[in-house]
């Protein structure tokens, strides 16, 4: 069976994490042997990444690029048996896609209504989550299968199609086992906590954050490392709870540069915010990431590919007095005891191999 995963975005770069995901997947499929193809096309590249396919110079606007990528869709419906398509809310031309010969099947990543709300605030996001509830349900009904990252998602896709007969998986977020080494032990002195973004939306509940570190006893006993693109909203608050000192914030790095920062860290910091999103479950990529590199992991919302029982990941609150309890009783764990633990659930071979199994059984031939 020859299947193609496949997504568009604005900026790659900016979406790092997609970007890694779709990665992981196919060293994945590489090493299952499996006749399993992954694309993207941005309108940017980032090195090292050579399945990022950059649009034209001269596709400039969102509905040129889109309808470009229509035609590639098109095409690739007459090459492959299966096409797997990243979602895209508010498409004009996803609606009047018909398949020459592959099955394809949706993945979706979000409450992509609701999102479109969360990322677009007033007016703008209003008539973008109107426009996506329209034209998602003759999308929606345009695909043979729904595939979510969270069994939450595939229930909330089936109700606004109004459909129930289509097929559904749940595939999780994982990561490339194999190639994400630990990172180093460089911990002592003060606790620091990292948290990693590729762009701090609202949901990530970074400013409930820094409001109640602000308010922390022992906050200079802390330092809080910020790796991606902070919103000017919450760089404003940092000058204004008088948090400098407090906190460092590193925008966008390199994978090495990363790693730097990650080495020093005593815990990870998933999202406190997902509510906005509409969302009561969530399996990110951040989190196995976190993981694999030996990084025990504190979040406001339970992850459904993580064991209620496992101890490297803490369910509370934005609470920075249980943020560094947590992270001052895991320096008691090494690194490789945290990856180790974590490796069943994160390793995204399993995941892949699981789902061509489910792909081969219900649209093979």
């Amino acid at each position: 069976m020859k299947i193609l995963h496949v997504a568009t975005l604005n900026s790659a770069s900016s979406n790092i994490g997609v970007v890694h995901q779709m990665q992981y997947e196919r060293y994945a499929a590489r090493e299952l042997g499996l006749d399993w193809d992954v694309e993207l096309w941005a309108g940017d590249s980032v090195d090292g990444f050579e399945f990022i396919n950059v649009y034209p110079e001269s596709l400039r606007s969102r509905i040129s690029r889109r309808y470009h990528f229509f035609k590639i869709l098109k095409s690739a419906s007459r090459s492959y048996d299966v096409v797997l398509l990243r979602y895209m809310p508010g498409d004009l031309f996803l609606p009047f896609f018909i398949s020459d010969k592959a099955r394809v099947c949706f993945v979706h990543h979000s409450k992509e209504d609701v999102a479109l709300r969360s990322m677009f605030p007033g007016a703008k996001g209003f008539l973008f989550s109107l426009l996506e509830r329209f034209l998602g349900v003759l999308s929606l009904r345009k695909a043979n299968g729904f595939i979510g990252v969270t069994q939450e998602l595939v229930r909330y896709e089936f109700s606004r199609a109004f459909c129930s007969s289509k097929k559904s998986f749940v595939y999780p977020n994982g990561i490339d086992y194999a190639r994400f080494d630990l990172v180093g032990d460089g911990r002592g002195g003060k606790i620091k906590v990292a948290f990693v973004a590729s762009r701090f939306f609202s949901w990530h509940g970074l400013s409930l954050i820094l409001e109640d570190l602000s308010h922390f006893s022992r906050r200079g006993d802390v330092e809080l490392h910020l790796v991606g693109e902070v919103l000017q909203g919450d760089l404003q608050l940092i000058e204004e709870l008088a948090l400098k000192s407090n906190v460092i914030v590193h925008g966008k790095l390199s994978v090495s540069e990363l790693r730097d920062v990650l080495s020093t860290a005593d815990v990870g910091l998933a999202s406190f915010g997902l509510g906005q999103a509409g969302i009561a479950e969530a399996c990110t990529l951040k989190v196995r990431e976190y993981l694999a590199a030996g990084i025990p992991v504190y979040s406001g919302h339970v992850d459904v590919g993580v064991p209620d029982s496992f101890e490297f990941y803490s369910v509370g609150g934005p609470n920075f007095s249980e943020i560094y309890s947590y992270a001052t009783d895991m320096r008691r764990f090494s690194r490789q005891d945290v990856r180790n633990s974590a490796r069943s659930f994160i390793d995204k071979k399993y995941l892949v191999k699981d789902l061509y199994a489910w792909l081969v059984l219900n649209f093979k031939g």
